[in-house]
C-alpha cells in the first residue's frame, strides 16, 4: 500500500505534500479519471440534470487515453457515488404537502422562470390539496399553437402527498413536444379545471388561446366531465390502449381470464368487443348486437357490462376512434 499523498482545502487546492514517498510506478490513468470524477461532481451537486446524462457528457468531453477510458467505470456502477454527492445538496423530501419550494427548482438551468402555478386547497387553515404547474414560455406557446394535444397521468413514479404526475403534450408535424408538466394532488374535476384555468391564464397572458381542436386522454371521469365543460367545440377522443385495457380488466373482474386464454371462441368474441372501437359509428349498434349474439353464454356478464357502460354510459365518439389517426396516447406516456 502507498502511504503517499496531499493535503487539499475544501476547495481542492493544495496545501501540503504528506512525508511519505510513492512507493510505486505513476498510474496517470488515475489522475485523468480523478478530474473526471471532480468535473461530473460539480455538475451533480449544481444541476438538477440525470446524473447518468452528466457522466456520459462530461466522458465524452474528457478525451481520456485508452488506458484510462478502460479503467473508468460506468455510469451504473458509480451512480451510487454521484448519488450521495447530489443528497448533499438536495433538499430533505418535504414530510407534508405545505412545502416551500426552492428558487433554484422554479427555474430552468438558465435561469428561466419554469414553476408556471402553485394553487392550493385549504381546510380548516391547512393545505389539504396542491397542483403544481412547470413549463417555460416556450413551451406554452409550443401547446397553445397545437391543434391537437394529449394528456396522460402517471402514478407509480408520483411523489409524495401527489397523486398523479400529469404531462400535456402538443402534436406538431407528426411529432409530440412535451409542453407541461402538473403534479396533481387527486383526480376530481376541482383540480382538473384548475389545472385548465391556469393555461388559459398564461395563453391570455401571451396573446394566445387554449383551444385545441383534439383532445386525447384516458377515460378518468373527472377528466371527461371538465373537459367537456371547459372544451365544448373540442373533440375528445378515448385513447384506444386504454379502452382495451378496461375490457380485458373487466374480463380479470369477471373471473374469465382462464377461459379467455383457453377458449378461443371466448377469446375472439371478447376481441371482437375490443374492435368495435374500428367499427364506423352508424354501423356500430347493429355490429355489437351481432357480437352479443353471437358470443358464449358464458360471456354474457361480459357483454352485459359493455352494454350498460360503453354503449350507454359513454359517448361513442369518444371511444370509437374509426376516423382518428393517432388511436393512443402511448408516445406520451411516461
Amino acid at each position: 500500500m502507498c502511504w503517499a499523498g496531499v493535503h487539499l482545502d475544501a476547495h481542492d487546492q493544495f496545501i501540503k505534500f504528506t512525508k511519505h514517498d510513492h512507493n510505486h510506478m505513476p498510474v496517470p490513468e488515475r489522475v485523468e479519471i480523478r478530474k473526471l470524477i471532480m468535473n461530473v461532481k460539480t455538475r451533480v451537486q449544481d444541476e438538477t440534470t440525470a446524473i447518468g446524462q452528466i457522466y456520459n457528457e462530461e466522458l465524452g468531453k474528457a478525451n481520456l487515453s485508452k488506458s484510462a477510458l478502460a479503467a473508468a467505470a460506468t455510469a451504473k456502477e458509480i451512480n451510487s457515488t454521484l448519488n450521495q454527492a447530489r443528497r448533499l445538496t438536495t433538499p430533505n423530501l418535504p414530510t407534508s404537502i405545505d412545502f416551500h419550494i426552492p428558487s433554484k427548482y422554479r427555474t430552468t438551468n438558465n435561469g428561466e422562470r419554469y414553476l408556471l402555478g402553485d394553487r392550493v386547497q385549504r381546510y380548516d387553515g391547512e393545505v389539504d390539496n396542491r397542483i403544481l404547474l412547470f413549463a417555460t414560455d416556450e413551451q406554452l406557446k409550443t401547446l397553445f399553437t397545437c391543434s391537437h394535444i394529449m394528456m396522460d397521468g402517471t402514478f407509480d413514479c408520483s411523489p409524495s402527498h401527489f397523486d398523479q404526475v400529469y404531462s400535456i403534450h402538443g402534436i406538431k408535424n407528426d411529432h409530440h413536444f412535451l409542453c407541461v408538466i402538473a403534479l396533481l394532488g387527486n383526480r376530481t374535476a376541482i383540480i382538473y379545471k384548475e389545472l385548465f384555468s391556469i393555461l388559459a391564464n398564461n395563453a391570455r397572458r401571451l396573446d394566445l388561446q387554449f383551444r385545441p381542436q383534439k383532445i386525447t386522454s384516458d377515460f378518468e371521469p373527472a377528466l371527461i366531465k371538465t373537459v367537456a365543460n371547459e372544451f365544448p367545440n373540442t373533440r375528445h377522443i378515448g385513447c384506444n390502449f386504454h379502452f382495451v385495457n378496461a375490457i380485458y380488466r373487466q374480463i380479470q373482474h369477471l373471473g374469465l381470464v382462464t377461459a379467455y386464454r383457453n377458449d378461443e371462441c371466448v377469446r375472439s368474441s371478447s376481441r371482437k368487443l375490443m374492435a368495435l372501437a374500428l367499427v364506423p359509428i352508424d354501423k356500430l349498434e347493429l355490429a355489437f348486437q351481432k357480437v352479443a349474439h353471437e358470443a358464449p353464454r358464458s360471456l354474457k356478464p361480459l357483454t352485459d357490462y359493455f352494454n350498460r357502460y360503453w354503449m350507454t354510459k359513454v359517448k361513442w365518439t369518444l371511444w370509437n376512434v374509426t376516423d382518428v389517426e393517432l388511436k393512443t396516447n402511448n408516445i406520451v406516456e411516461g
